[in-house]
């Protein structure tokens, strides 16, 4: 429970925690009551007034005890607005509602021994524009400080003023710099026009403003300032915490939306004054307060900060308007002096400020981080490309001492079968020698050289491939019978074991020989004498697998990851490197795996894989595609 209204309770903190030790610091400011002597501290400090109203209730007025060590005396008069006063039923000072305006007016006072009374009541010109006779005469905030305090209070007065606008034009060339970069970050303009808003403010109704105004022109535009900072600040708020606003209510709130209801408050505040300023205040806190709970129900970023500057500024215009401004009690050096109405506003502005900047370091902190990603990856990547290259250039030199091997290899049957055909034209004995060994290297020559076609055709993809079905059980039973006078030369025993049904395999039968006359050659030729060679063919599901196992020497385990690479000849292979590469390109084209399980001084195993055919009305792949 806690938890789900913890946003509450602290809007509530923040709100009654100011607002106690505002009243706090404004009661135990230095007063001067009824028939008090002003003391002589008053050259330093200002002191505030408690004055009295008349039986009338349109006049307020104070009696004090004043000797000549205090003179001249300055009053200071907060919010007054048209005034006239009095001092020993004398008029010291007049003011008009066409005179231009001053919230903090400073009023010297002539020099009065024994007894000073100070009467205060509105001009009879804004007793006729403005206030009706039949309401009582609310008091402004008056302090009576001598002229050291007052130039002090004045130069205070000064600075906080030049500060509040400083801030707010720093704060919006700042947001209208960022929304230019970020279009799309509306809540930047928003703070922009609240900042422009508030300025206007600090320089039309401050202590010393640049605008001559009057009175009444100020009577005309501080409501609308009023609800346009609050606007600006609803606004902001949605904005920033949008998330938390549910998705049917996000297309009725919208910004043109609350403008145009806030222009009809803004109408009903000229039409009927009392009472509206109550309402705007309601209808702008309960929907916020909602939002906060819900965006801190989200765990949405920015949400206590934003709680927090609004529950500042609800705690000031709560003690400024009903308190201050209902004349329950009177202003001290605090409301007067250091305008602490408008400081509300600014601390909201702050806090929205550090929302924003949060909200923009982390977005900068996530483009570091993906820049730091994608610094990363282009090292990585160029570190690949590296890596590729040198593997480039190793297969190609590899290539390469291929080639050369491989015409080494071509160009000595072609040596010797010129020797022995000089020795046919020369009629030697041993010609029926010489024939036979011109047949043996004339077919060495063809295999090499059909061997290259091959590899050229399988790179190009040019082979074509002729399918249809074919039994495996004639296809291997034919190539164990071929290779059966090379075994029992070497003493080498070759077990062919098939299934007992016939199995029909999608192939090209041509093409599929040469993968299984490549491993069997290659079995024959690293098989030493007196060895062993097995050929099992076995159903596994829907796939038969072909094991052709040997007991050679075996294979170096790092050399199998390169075994079916072309021109790859390993440290034992006499070869050209390309049969196993071809066989490999071959069983792939049939849609089959071929792979090989070997361990040094063990034998070698390879397995290959094709898809079965259980009887000859199975439909085909079309695997010519």
């Amino acid at each position: 429970m806690f938890k789900r209204f913890r946003v509450l309770l602290l809007f509530f903190a923040l709100l009654l925690l100011p607002l106690g030790l505002f009243l706090h610091i404004n009661h135990n400011t230095a007063a001067l009551m009824e028939h008090d002597e002003i003391p002589a501290s008053i050259e330093n400090r200002p002191m505030r007034l408690v004055s009295g109203m008349s039986a009338d209730q349109q006049r307020c007025s104070i009696t004090l005890k004043a000797s000549a060590e205090v003179q001249p005396l300055t009053l200071i008069l907060d919010n007054a607005g048209p005034v006239q006063v009095w001092v020993n039923d004398q008029q010291v000072y007049l003011s008009s509602s066409q005179d231009p305006y001053q919230r903090i007016q400073f009023v010297t006072l002539p020099q009065a021994e024994g007894t000073l009374t100070l009467s205060l009541a509105p001009s009879e010109l804004q007793r006729n524009d403005a206030v009706s006779t039949s309401q009582p005469y609310s008091p402004p905030g008056m302090l009576l400080a001598g002229p050291q305090a007052a130039l002090s209070a004045s130069h205070v007065a000064f600075g906080i003023t030049m500060f509040y606008a400083g801030f707010y034009l720093l704060l919006m060339m700042s947001s209208l710099t960022l929304f230019q970069k970020k279009k799309e970050e509306t809540y930047l303009l928003l703070l922009a026009a609240a900042s422009l808003v508030s300025l206007l403010r600090v320089l039309v109704l401050s202590a010393f403003p640049l605008f001559p105004l009057s009175y009444a022109q100020c009577s005309l535009i501080m409501p609308g300032i009023f609800l346009m900072t609050t606007l600006c600040q609803l606004l902001i708020i949605m904005m920033l915490l949008k998330p938390a606003i549910p998705v049917r209510l996000q297309a009725v709130f919208t910004p043109r939306i609350l403008t145009a209801g806030f222009a009809l408050l803004m109408l009903l505040q000229y039409i009927t004054p009392e009472g509206v300023e109550t309402l705007i205040r309601i209808l702008a806190v309960i929907p916020i307060l909602i939002l906060f709970v819900r965006a801190d129900q989200r765990h949405l970023p920015g949400t206590f900060p934003l709680v927090c500057g609004y529950a500042v500024w609800e705690s000031i215009l709560l003690f400024y308007y009903l308190i201050y401004n209902r004349g329950a009690m009177q202003a001290g050096e605090l409301m007067i002096v250091y305008m602490l109405p408008q400081f509300g506003f600014l601390f909201f502005m702050m806090m929205a400020a550090l929302v924003i900047n949060r909200k923009f370091a982390a977005k900068f902190d996530e483009s570091e981080s993906l820049n730091r990603e994608l610094e990363q990856m282009n090292a990585n990547l160029d570190h690949l490309v590296d890596e590729r290259t040198q593997q480039l250039q190793k297969e190609q030199a590899q290539k390469q001492r291929m080639i050369m091997k491989v015409l080494h290899d071509v160009r000595s049957p072609i040596f010797v079968l010129k020797g022995c055909l000089q020795q046919l034209e020369a009629k030697d004995e041993g010609q029926q020698r010489n024939l036979s060994t011109m047949r043996q290297r004339l077919e060495v020559l063809e295999g090499l050289s059909d061997d290259l076609f091959l590899s050229v055709k399988l790179e190009n993809h040019e082979l074509a491939f002729v399918f249809d079905e074919v039994c495996l059980n004639d296809l291997l039973t034919h190539l164990a019978e071929a290779h059966q006078v090379s075994a029992r030369q070497k003493q080498i025993r070759i077990n062919l074991i098939l299934p007992k049904q016939a199995i029909w395999v999608w192939a090209d039968d041509l093409r599929l020989q040469r993968v299984f006359d490549n491993l069997l050659r290659n079995a024959l030729a690293h098989t030493p004498e007196g060895g062993q060679i097995d050929c099992v063919c076995s159903i596994k599901g829907e796939q038969i697998e072909i094991r052709i196992q040997d007991t050679g020497e075996g294979i170096d385990p790092e050399e199998l990851p390169q075994l079916f690479d072309a021109f790859y000849t390993g440290n034992q292979s006499q070869g050209s490197g390309l049969g196993l590469a071809i066989a490999r390109e071959i069983v792939e084209a049939h849609r089959g795996t071929i792979e090989v399980e070997a361990t040094s001084k063990e034998g070698t195993v390879f397995l290959v894989r094709l898809k079965m055919l259980n009887s000859t009305s199975d439909s085909v792949p079309d695997l010519n595609q």
